[in-house]
């Protein structure tokens, strides 16, 4: 996958609909908030596990010893903290699976968030192209309206054509105009849409 430069990655003035696909997922990777609070969850589950295993590790492994009616006070009492810290022991192992669940429920999370992200991306991606191609088309039609309008205007300030198709003509020319605003501001939309899919503010 191509890696985007650090320096396409932090200027302002960045098209990201002048970017390939894998670029803007290379992106959105490193900058979308959501895959970045997934990490940040995971980071988090990853020290709790660590903070109940040095928990676990740190605490001796204790034993009651049959035969308790049998023992001096002194190895009863001993009998009696070796239960108190396999209660302990007992609630740190607990404590140490709940946080290897809670890593492993972290970790699946942001596999889905990263696949959510990517699909954002190139749905994105293709509404900008789609939204871009649309802004050609609209242009071309406005380009062909005003020829046509000037021809009719034309013929008709020399007498050999009619008001009506003059009329009809201008009506064509400011249609094809506002198609041509509304299919520009539908692209604006769309590459607001990238930017925040790539986690990227607008300039």
């Amino acid at each position: 996958m191509a890696l985007v430069p650090p320096a396409i990655a932090r200027s302002p003035a960045i098209d990201p609909g002048a970017l390939s696909v894998e670029e803007l997922v290379t992106l959105a990777r490193q900058h979308a908030p959501k895959l970045q609070d997934a990490r940040a969850k995971v980071a988090l589950a990853r020290l709790d596990v660590r903070g109940t295993e040095w928990w676990t590790w740190l605490l001796p492994s204790v034993t009651a010893h049959q035969g308790y009616d049998f023992l001096t006070g002194q190895e009863r009492a001993a009998v009696g903290l070796a239960l108190d810290l396999s209660k302990v022991l007992g609630e740190g192992a607990r404590a140490a699976e709940r946080a290897r669940l809670g890593l492993a429920q972290a970790e699946r999370a942001l596999a889905v968030t990263e696949a959510e992200v990517v699909a954002e991306v190139v749905q994105a991606a293709y509404q900008v192209t789609a939204a871009r191609a649309t802004v050609e088309v609209r242009e071309a039609a406005v380009a062909l309206a005003v020829k046509l309008e000037r021809l009719e205007r034309i013929k008709f300030e020399h007498g050999t054509g009619d008001l009506a198709p003059l009329l009809q003509a201008e009506g064509a020319l400011a249609r094809a105009r506002l198609d041509l605003l509304q299919a520009r501001q539908a692209a604006d939309l769309a590459m607001l849409g990238l930017y925040r899919a790539i986690g990227i503010p607008a300039p």
